[in-house]
Protein backbone atom coordinates (compact mmCIF):
# COMPACT_ATOMS: atom_id res chain seq x y z
CA UNK A 1 0.00 0.00 0.00
CA UNK A 2 2.84 2.41 0.70
CA UNK A 3 4.36 1.82 -2.36
CA UNK A 4 1.83 2.59 -4.16
CA UNK A 5 0.80 5.75 -2.56
CA UNK A 6 4.57 6.95 -3.01
CA UNK A 7 4.16 6.31 -6.56
CA UNK A 8 0.89 8.21 -6.81
CA UNK A 9 2.65 10.86 -5.15
CA UNK A 10 5.37 11.19 -7.55
CA UNK A 11 3.31 10.62 -10.44
CA UNK A 12 1.80 13.76 -9.43
CA UNK A 13 4.24 16.02 -8.45
CA UNK A 14 5.78 14.76 -12.18
CA UNK A 15 2.64 15.64 -13.78
CA UNK A 16 2.06 18.67 -12.42
CA UNK A 17 5.64 19.88 -13.37
CA UNK A 18 5.35 18.24 -16.91
CA UNK A 19 2.19 20.23 -17.49
CA UNK A 20 3.81 23.72 -16.39
CA UNK A 21 6.40 23.20 -19.49
CA UNK A 22 4.68 21.39 -21.65
CA UNK A 23 1.06 23.71 -21.83
CA UNK A 24 2.63 27.52 -22.20
CA UNK A 25 5.00 25.22 -24.94
CA UNK A 26 1.74 24.11 -26.84
CA UNK A 27 0.13 27.18 -26.89
CA UNK A 28 3.46 28.38 -28.36
CA UNK A 29 3.20 25.78 -31.31
CA UNK A 30 -0.19 26.33 -31.85
CA UNK A 31 -1.21 23.26 -30.55
CA UNK A 32 -4.87 23.91 -29.44
CA UNK A 33 -8.62 22.33 -29.45
CA UNK A 34 -10.33 23.11 -33.00
CA UNK A 35 -13.98 24.18 -31.88
CA UNK A 36 -16.65 23.53 -33.68
CA UNK A 37 -18.60 26.69 -35.52
CA UNK A 38 -22.17 26.09 -34.73
CA UNK A 39 -21.55 25.99 -30.81
CA UNK A 40 -21.04 29.37 -29.92
CA UNK A 41 -21.19 28.88 -26.43
CA UNK A 42 -17.76 27.16 -26.93
CA UNK A 43 -15.69 29.97 -28.60
CA UNK A 44 -13.73 30.88 -25.56
CA UNK A 45 -12.35 27.14 -25.20
CA UNK A 46 -10.58 27.63 -28.86
CA UNK A 47 -6.83 27.23 -28.23
CA UNK A 48 -7.33 25.05 -25.33
CA UNK A 49 -3.73 23.11 -25.76
CA UNK A 50 -4.13 19.42 -26.53
CA UNK A 51 -2.23 16.65 -26.03
CA UNK A 52 -2.09 17.16 -22.58
CA UNK A 53 -2.02 13.13 -21.77
CA UNK A 54 2.11 13.30 -22.64
CA UNK A 55 2.73 14.69 -19.72
CA UNK A 56 0.79 12.01 -17.49
CA UNK A 57 0.99 9.17 -18.79
CA UNK A 58 4.87 9.97 -18.81
CA UNK A 59 4.62 11.18 -15.48
CA UNK A 60 2.90 7.71 -14.10
CA UNK A 61 5.43 5.90 -16.18
CA UNK A 62 8.43 7.81 -14.66
CA UNK A 63 6.97 7.46 -11.36
CA UNK A 64 6.71 3.70 -11.75
CA UNK A 65 9.79 3.64 -12.61
CA UNK A 66 11.32 5.44 -9.30
CA UNK A 67 9.35 3.46 -7.39
CA UNK A 68 8.59 -0.29 -8.52
CA UNK A 69 11.14 -2.33 -9.84
CA UNK A 70 11.31 -1.95 -13.45
CA UNK A 71 11.62 -5.66 -14.19
CA UNK A 72 8.53 -6.84 -12.43
CA UNK A 73 5.90 -8.19 -14.95
CA UNK A 74 3.19 -6.00 -13.58
CA UNK A 75 5.03 -2.78 -14.31
CA UNK A 76 6.12 -4.11 -17.98
CA UNK A 77 1.96 -4.57 -18.53
CA UNK A 78 1.31 -1.55 -16.94
CA UNK A 79 3.45 0.86 -18.58
CA UNK A 80 2.08 -0.96 -22.15
CA UNK A 81 -1.09 -0.18 -21.58
CA UNK A 82 -0.20 3.53 -20.52
CA UNK A 83 2.19 3.98 -23.58
CA UNK A 84 -1.28 1.99 -25.82
CA UNK A 85 -3.21 5.03 -23.97
CA UNK A 86 -0.94 7.35 -25.07
CA UNK A 87 -0.24 7.00 -28.59
CA UNK A 88 -4.39 6.55 -29.12
CA UNK A 89 -4.98 9.63 -27.38
CA UNK A 90 -1.42 11.59 -29.69
CA UNK A 91 -2.97 9.96 -32.81
CA UNK A 92 -6.60 11.50 -31.95
CA UNK A 93 -5.18 14.53 -31.89
CA UNK A 94 -2.81 15.16 -34.45
CA UNK A 95 -5.58 13.84 -36.62
CA UNK A 96 -8.20 16.75 -35.03
CA UNK A 97 -5.36 18.85 -35.49
CA UNK A 98 -4.06 18.02 -39.26
CA UNK A 99 -8.00 17.67 -40.33
CA UNK A 100 -8.78 21.47 -38.63
CA UNK A 101 -11.81 18.82 -37.09
CA UNK A 102 -12.92 18.50 -33.65
CA UNK A 103 -13.03 14.53 -34.92
CA UNK A 104 -10.44 12.95 -34.67
CA UNK A 105 -10.18 8.76 -34.16
CA UNK A 106 -13.40 7.26 -34.76
CA UNK A 107 -14.84 4.53 -31.69
CA UNK A 108 -15.08 1.72 -34.29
Amino acid sequence: MRLYLSAAIVAFLLSFAFCLILIPLLKRIGLGQNILSYVKEHASKSGTPTMGGIAFISAAVLACAFVVQPKDRDFLVTCTIGLSYLGVGFLDDILKKLRGKNLGLRAW
